[in-house]
């Protein structure tokens, strides 16, 4: 309906239906852009429910999307099937840098056609040292590298690409995680913007990249840290802050050490007993 309205909006030439042009111009733009957002929600990253589920994402020019891989549902259209095994190329190319002696690889059968398209089975594999392994077999840290690096192939390649991650370090080594950071940030096309609690990317990525969040008087307050220079190691300057209130506009953990201490060894002496 928009897109046949901003047709006819166009031609018309009356000024009192600019207003009305200009608003379907911006829906247009807003429209393109949601077309874009790839947003990885906690409940997303819970590979196991019911069953194993592991999103795979892909972008191809403007097409940005998530296929969600299982071992009960891995029939997939002919699009589909395209559109994993390019994403599975690049996967197997980064992460054969990142993990040595290691491939990824994807396997297909037509098992049937419907409605004039194929319908094709899809096996994801690791192959460590020759050992090939089902890709719903590995650890759980591994799953989510698989499905994390097809989502950052996205952000490095397309340049319209939005990708929100919630806590992008759950089950994610610290170190990986940050050098990936911080070789990735300078050169992605994309936008990538995540929450995390661990503190190392800090130490990899550039002062305007970091917002902190602070809960104070009931809300929650997004601040950058303060005099920052190209020395300054962010990490430590948190943690500092955190510990003696030296920043003032971030509020401290109010960690009570002591009280804790008294109540861990209280534990001791009572199982002791």
């Amino acid at each position: 309906m928009s897109s046949f309205l901003h047709t006819d909006v166009k031609k018309l030439e009356d000024p009192k239906f600019k207003i009305l042009k200009d608003s379907f111009e911006n829906l247009k733009i807003v429209e393109n852009l949601i077309k874009n957002i790839v947003v990885v929600t906690l409940s997303k990253q819970a590979l196991y429910k019911d069953t194993l589920v592991i999103p795979i994402n892909y972008g191809n020019g403007s097409d940005l999307d998530t296929i969600n891989y299982s071992t009960q549902d891995n029939i997939f259209n002919k699009k589909d099937v395209d559109s994993l095994k390019r994403a599975a190329k690049n996967i197997d190319k980064l992460l054969s840098i990142i993990i040595p002696d290691s491939r990824f690889i994807l396997e297909e059968k037509v098992v049937g056609v419907d409605e004039n398209d194929e319908r094709t089975a899809i096996n994801l594999f690791l192959i460590k040292k020759g050992i090939k392994i089902p890709l719903t077999l590995e650890s759980t840290g591994t799953i989510k590298l698989v499905s994390l690096l097809s989502i950052l192939i996205v952000y490095i390649q397309n340049e319209k690409a939005i990708i929100v991650i919630d806590e992008l370090d759950i089950h994610i080594f610290e170190y990986l995680l940050a050098v990936l950071l911080e070789t990735m940030a300078p050169l992605a096309k994309g936008q990538l913007i995540f929450t995390g609690h661990n503190l190392l990317p800090m130490e990899k990525l550039g002062k305007d990249s970091i917002i902190i969040a602070t809960e104070s008087n009931d809300d929650i307050v997004y601040t950058f840290m303060k005099g920052i220079s190209n020395s300054t190691n962010i990490r430590q300057k948190y943690l500092r802050s955190q510990a003696l209130w030296s920043e003032d506009n971030i509020e401290p953990l109010h960690l009570n050490i002591p009280a804790l201490n008294v109540f861990v060894k209280g534990l001791v002496l009572k199982n002791g007993n």
